[in-house]
């Protein structure tokens, strides 16, 4: 350290010596009766170690009481200590207790001081006593002292330094203004400051008192707003324990509902460790069912924070309704509710519920004056930020920009906005990427219509048949010509699905149930009732919001999903991994089963430079991920409700070409009469047949290259 520190009293019995106002008179007339002991004498002297100051601790204590007056003793958190050490050797009788709820272990120990900076906080003490340089080195220094329950609470110093000298000794360096420009400039080079100030090079007389101030209050509101702003993961419970801090009660917990102005829904955050108190368990909830009228009113009306603080009488008052249910089945006695404004809109409430009656009130609800304001803009903020991640949503899932060229969109956006701000008509262009490298592949479901069509033919085939079985029954009890006409009717219908299925042969089945058939059912329902449970059993068959049986179509579609979702998963991991390799523009499509486009070349990066061998690179993963995708499918083949069967086919195509995203189709297309060619035999191939053969060109089990 760059002093010698040594407790010394003499500026401080200098100043009692002289005398003091009339206020003072009996202490320092006290005091002077005093000082004339020879005990005194050491501490004019100086003490340099703690066994120093033990053994003269009576007339340390003496001593103080001209700076640590008596009737502040239980008002005033205060020490006199020895700067840049952990020895306290007089405080106050209320920081006396403080230390003493923190526990015999508890340290006292700076927060913001680490040794590096202790040195040159020194040394800057040096150049304003010793040299009377203008140094601002002052910043604010805390302690963290915990309480008997474990709260942490926080103290701000406030230093008092007029009664202590600095004075070199042999050791010291003179210093030049030269010097001092070189220090100002380094503060983070503790090494320069060792160089100039060398270790006990000056000695440091007297002792600093030091002055707390309870910021607790503020840190907390402090930290909550800085957690606010930083959102990280742990933001809220850091927030929910700032705000218990600020409130003095462990038992507060912390609730946001956000409102949605427009539907006149309360809605709870889509995050499962912000609760709303109020909704307790439910997503949302309307406004008229959420709160009562009185707080309806205060809240979204007049904007006024409301406190309850005895939920149990306001329960009597509002009859038990359901906010009060919500908020005492977690427990909750007292309860205060502030609206979030943008303006004049609101955008959420924030909430407090305690498991103390009367613990919120109106008294403590005003701590939240300070929060509320910020909470808003974050809220404001928040509200933002959902809307532009919705955007990123539906740009990603719907409008298809691939990461690969954004950077040629933000390009041509940056011209736009540019334009746009000159007052000039702008126009966004549609953008062309040339001499790119097309790769093209499927896998298909083989005979996918023809499955289809079976599913629909088995499914009408099933409502004739059932339909009829009620028909038969009611032959039985009364054999109406109107009955066999129906059966008649019905037998024709199953007649021609059993021949093939026709364009809305769907639709005419479905007609006919409805105006010819389904009039005599609700006939026969009134009439008996096995023929009621008939007709009931009938319509339990159907599928509620098609009004049809749907049972092999279901199984037809789910398979045609499972398969979908099964092998665009894995298409999807391989096609990152290749992305990694080189960037490429990549488009993946799902129909009776996947397909996906690749283009790659120099025009689509910006930052790299594009070599063949990156081609001949992407093609090999082209085949491998294309045998992969056909081993995945045959994991899955045998767990599908409906059998089907899958074939693969990749398009070698060796002529690079130009793509263009279209501005008014909003998608890429391949550019020019020439490259059209491309897309014709990409959507051609797969329906081919090898020359001279009936034998499709795409086979279950093979890969088909073309």
């Amino acid at each position: 350290f760059p002093l010698i520190v040594e407790l010394n009293f003499s500026k401080l019995i200098e100043a009692v010596a002289e005398g003091t106002d009339e206020h003072d008179e009996h202490v320092a007339e006290v005091i002077k009766q005093y000082l004339s002991d020879p005990k005194f004498e050491k501490l004019r002297n100086g003490l340099r170690s703690a066994e120093e100051v033990d053994q003269h601790q009576e007339e340390i204590d003496m001593l103080m009481k001209a700076v640590f007056p008596y009737p502040l003793r239980l008002n005033e958190i205060k020490a006199a200590s020895v700067p840049w050490t952990n020895i306290v050797f007089h405080k106050s009788e209320r920081f006396d207790n403080i230390l003493k709820a923190a526990g015999p272990d508890f340290e006292l120990v700076t927060r913001n001081m680490n040794q590096d900076n202790a040195y040159i906080f020194g040394c800057s003490m040096i150049l304003m006593s010793h040299y009377e340089y203008r140094i601002d080195f002052k910043r604010p220094f805390y302690f963290d002292i915990p309480t008997a329950d474990g709260t942490m609470r926080h103290y701000r110093i406030a230093f008092n330094g007029d009664f202590m000298e600095v004075v070199p000794t042999e050791k010291a360096i003179p210093i030049t203004d030269e010097d001092v420009e070189i220090l100002i400039d380094n503060y983070d080079n503790v090494e320069i400051w060792k160089e100039k100030f060398p270790p006990n090079s000056y000695i440091f007389r007297g002792f600093g008192l030091a002055n707390m101030i309870d910021v607790t209050l503020d840190e907390a509101i402090s930290d909550i707003k800085m957690d606010f702003i930083s959102r990280k993961s742990d933001s809220f419970l850091n927030v929910q324990e700032n705000v218990r801090k600020l409130f003095g009660n462990k038992n507060l917990d912390l609730g946001f509902t956000l409102y949605d102005s427009n539907q006149k829904v309360f809605k709870s955050i889509p995050d499962p460790i912000v609760p709303s108190i109020m909704l307790g368990d439910q997503i949302e909830s309307p406004r008229k069912e959420a709160l009562c009228c009185y707080l309806d009113k205060e809240l979204l009306d007049d904007h006024r924070t409301v406190a309850i603080s005895n939920l149990e009488k306001y329960g009597e008052k509002s009859d038990h309704n359901l906010f009060y249910q919500r908020l005492t089945s977690k427990d909750y006695l007292s309860y205060i509710c502030a609206p979030l404004l943008d303006g004049d809109r609101v955008l959420g409430i924030l909430e407090l519920g305690s498991t103390d009656k009367l613990f919120l009130n109106t008294i403590n609800a005003n701590k939240l004056d300070d929060l509320v304001p910020i909470i808003s803009v974050v809220m404001k903020r928040a509200e933002e930020d959902h809307k532009n991640m919705l955007e990123v949503i539906i740009q990603e899932e719907c409008t298809s920009i691939h990461p690969s060229v954004a950077w040629r969109f933000e390009e041509e956006a940056e011209r736009f906005f540019r334009d746009k701000m000159k007052k000039n008509e702008p126009v966004f262009s549609d953008l062309v990427f040339e001499d790119v490298y097309p790769l093209y592949g499927q896998v298909d479901i083989r005979g996918s219509s023809d499955a289809r069509n079976l599913a629909i033919k088995n499914d009408l085939l099933d409502q004739l048949g059932a339909a009829e079985k009620v028909i038969d029954l009611a032959v039985e009890q009364q054999n109406l010509p109107i009955f066999k006409e129906l059966i008649y009717r019905l037998d024709q219908y199953k007649f021609k699905l059993s021949e093939g299925l026709s364009a809305g042969a769907d639709q005419q089945v479905l007609d006919f149930l409805r105006s010819d058939v389904y009039p005599v059912f609700a006939h026969l329902k009134d009439k008996d009732e096995h023929l009621e449970n008939a007709v009931n059993e009938y319509m339990n068959m159907l599928d509620s919001d098609l009004k049809m049986i749907y049972n092999e179509r279901r199984n037809y579609n789910e398979s045609v999903n499972i398969i979908n979702r099964h092998l665009a998963s894995h298409l999807d991991k391989r096609a990152d991994e290749a992305q990694a390799m080189f960037p490429h523009f990549f488009e993946r499509y799902k129909t009776d089963g996947v397909e996906y486009n690749m283009y790659i070349g120099q025009s689509i990066v910006n930052d790299r430079a594009f070599d063949p061998i990156y081609l001949h690179n992407l093609k090999l993963w082209q085949l491998t991920t294309m045998v992969e995708l056909e081993y995945e499918f045959q994991k899955i083949k045998s767990g599908l409700k409906t059998p089907l069967e899958v074939a693969s086919l990749i398009l070698a195509y060796t002529t690079p070409l130009s793509i263009r995203f279209r501005v008014d189709e909003k998608q890429f297309d391949v550019d020019g009469a020439y490259n059209a060619r491309y897309e014709i035999v990409k959507k051609r191939i797969d329906q081919a047949y090898i020359k001279g053969t009936s034998e499709r060109l795409t086979q279950p089990g093979k890969l088909s290259i073309v």
